[in-house]
């Protein structure tokens, strides 16, 4: 299966001032969605593998609390919402 290909697709700027704005278009093509993928961008990394290990020695359980420690201190700087509705269609 090959993946449509997306032409002119634009980011668009939320702010304070258009929140709600954006938030209704949302809520409009709701109804039609199949697929919402949500990418959330961080400023960077306070706490290291706190264990002094390298990443990839760390267990599932011990890289989870490494991110977590990291999200729960750290105010996401940019969030990304990408929306297809059942024809496979970019919709916002």
């Amino acid at each position: 299966m090959s993946l449509p290909v997306l032409v002119g697709v634009d980011a668009r700027p939320v702010w304070a001032s258009n929140f709600y704005f954006e938030l209704c278009l949302l809520q409009d093509v709701a109804v039609d969605v199949l697929y919402v993928a949500v990418n959330v961008q961080y400023p960077g990394v306070v706490h290291g593998t706190m264990l002094g290990k390298h990443p990839d020695a760390l267990t599932v359980e011990e890289h989870y609390a490494a991110i977590k420690a990291n999200i729960d201190e750290l105010k996401p700087l940019q969030v990304g919402i990408f929306v297809h509705n059942v024809r496979r269609q970019y919709v916002i």
